[in-house]
């Protein structure tokens, strides 16, 4: 009841503070009748709660003390009139389905994720095997120089001009 409330204030009003918020959904609600700690310690940690929800959704985006009412255009996999109807008495939203293209889209994207993933671990197992075999050639190195790198560099050959 509280999460259909703050749906319908937001999307009324499009911009409220957090207390306007909380006010509203309040009245709503019909919780005039608790005390004001009740009301502040519960309803408004829920009204937090499904303003997070909702801003994690894309549906509203908040600032530093005011939350704005995007819209539900941006959900790829809601319709709009998802949250147009009347609320029913077991359910205040009524249940999405899918298309198969939108089912489609998601499984190839997820293939597409996946086989990146794939790639990027295969990448990483190589660059650990490089760097492990670089630290076995610097250790071997130090140690068969006797653990100090000399200061000259010594060539195998001379050439000799003529």
């Amino acid at each position: 009841q509280i999460s259909s409330s703050l749906f319908r204030q937001m999307r009324k009003r499009r911009r409220m503070t957090y207390s306007q918020v909380a006010d509203e959904v309040a009245k709503d609600c019909g919780c005039q009748h608790l005390s004001p700690d009740a009301l502040e310690k519960n309803l408004r940690r829920r009204v937090y709660d499904s303003l997070n929800v909702l801003a994690a959704l894309g549906v509203i985006v908040k600032d530093e003390k005011s939350v704005e009412w995007c819209g539900l255009e941006k959900l790829p996999w809601r319709s709009k009139s998802t949250f147009d109807a009347a609320p029913s008495s077991t359910s205040s939203l009524k249940s999405t389905h899918m298309s198969t293209t939108q089912i489609q889209d998601l499984r190839a994207e997820l293939d597409g994720t996946s086989r990146r993933l794939t790639e990027k671990k295969t990448r990483l197992h190589k660059l650990r095997r490089r760097m492990a075999s670089s630290s076995r050639m610097a250790a071997r190195n130090i140690s068969s120089v006797g653990g100090k790198p000399s200061e000259s560099i010594t060539c195998p050959f001379v050439i000799v001009g003529a």
